[in-house]
């Protein structure tokens, strides 16, 4: 052991005291503002830094490395483990080649990175860049002011934005994403009504992108679009009720009723002025609905047609379809589309 002054610290003896009564240990300790111990290691004297293990290095006034490998230069800054470092101003950096270089930023696990002010990252490879943004889980980035992405792969880089889940991406100002792969857009530093506030992806993989559901800022929601043209906008199949207990009611004064089916059945051609077709209902009602239709044209003819609707049960309808003003046959395709509602 070597001191360098007279003039010795009670903390920095006993320290040194202790490291040669464990073996070989190469110690130095140097004036009462500083402490280093260990082996090749750099600290600036009377900056009340401390270095602690091998080829450490606390140069920032009042720091703390301890380790292997590790820096602390940032003013009242912390390295512990293997190649951390915190260069930002009071930053912390814990574990294997983690990096806190915003001021005030944490950086914990394994190639973790926090540059952002103010900012947090923390398990694998995840990034916190963003001022006061904070990244959690394997491979995260929160690139977007006061930002956070949790999970695997997910990006946060629209201010004020949130990820959740496995390559979610939450680009638009003030936007949240869960789930995975959904549809990437929006601008990352202002509010457009026409933008995602929030997201949920269902994609298979980077090149598959998709949106289970999405919300626009302006309310618009669309259910399998990322694009929702409407207050409501559904790309699929709809579903009103469960049993005959629920009903649904169109506006104030419409009249409730407990299900709806709706559909477009093929009447084809006719040899005679009429035809009468037998038309099953995908699914069967609890009772017989009421059934409403009308035909429509393939074709430019001006002929008119008229529907009777009978027999209707729970299951099935017949519908009669008489062409008017004319009694022959008619030679290009109908179709009839159809209304049922059970009240």
């Amino acid at each position: 052991m070597t001191i360098m002054k007279s003039h010795v610290s009670k903390l920095s003896a006993a320290i040194a005291s202790i490291c040669l009564l464990s073996g070989p240990t190469w110690a130095t300790v140097t004036d009462t503002e500083g402490l280093n111990i260990g082996d090749s290691n750099t600290l600036d004297f009377d900056e009340n830094s401390v270095a602690i293990g091998d080829h450490v290095t606390a140069t920032g006034l009042g720091s703390a490395a301890f380790g292997d490998y590790t820096i602390a230069s940032g003013e009242n800054s912390a390295a512990f483990g293997y190649k951390s470092e915190a260069t930002g101003n009071l930053s912390v950096a814990f574990n294997e080649t983690s990096k806190a270089t915003g001021s005030g930023s944490a950086a914990f696990n394994a190639a973790t990175e926090a540059s952002g002010m103010n900012s947090a990252a923390f398990g694998y490879d995840s990034t916190a860049s963003g001022m006061g943004s904070v990244a959690f889980g394997y491979d995260t980035i929160a690139s977007g002011t006061y930002s956070a992405a949790f999970g695997y792969g997910t990006t946060a880089s629209g201010k004020y934005g949130i990820s959740f889940g496995e390559y979610a991406q939450a680009q638009a100002y003030a936007s949240m994403a869960i789930g995975r792969y959904n549809v990437v857009s929006g601008d990352t530093t202002h509010w457009k009504g026409e933008e995602p506030l929030f997201v949920i992806g269902n994609g298979t993989d980077a090149a598959n992108p998709n949106n289970a559901l999405t919300v626009l800022k302006d309310g618009r929601m669309g259910i399998n679009t990322a694009s929702p043209q409407v207050e409501l906008d559904v790309r699929g199949s709809v579903a009103l009720g469960y049993d005959a207990n629920d009903t649904v009611q169109f506006g104030g004064v419409g009249t409730p009723f407990n299900a709806m089916q709706v559909g477009q059945s093929d009447i084809g051609t006719s040899t005679t002025q009429t035809k009468q077709v037998t038309i099953t209902f995908p699914n069967a009602f609890n009772s017989a609905p009421v059934v409403m239709g009308n035909i429509v044209k393939d074709n430019t003819s001006m002929s008119s047609f008229s529907v009777t609707i009978q027999g209707v049960t729970n299951t099935e309808f017949v519908a009669t379809i008489r062409r008017i003003g004319n009694s022959s046959s008619w030679t290009y395709p109908l179709k009839l589309n159809w209304q049922a509602y059970e009240l």
